[in-house]
């Protein structure tokens, strides 16, 4: 997909949202008490979900 003149623009002006730092900071609010993230499968996911 290419980026729009408009999309452009924006970027250049704003910048990216989600950059490296912010998955980072993202990713270290979903660790446990152990400091681990436990992987889940789509399927926990959505009982989880309806919960």
């Amino acid at each position: 997909m290419e980026a729009t003149k408009y999309y452009r623009k924006y970027l250049r002006l704003y910048g990216p949202h989600f950059t490296k730092e912010l998955c980072d900071f993202a990713v270290s609010l979903m660790k446990d008490d152990k400091g681990e993230i436990t992987p889940i499968t789509k399927k926990q996911l959505e009982e989880k979900l309806k919960a």
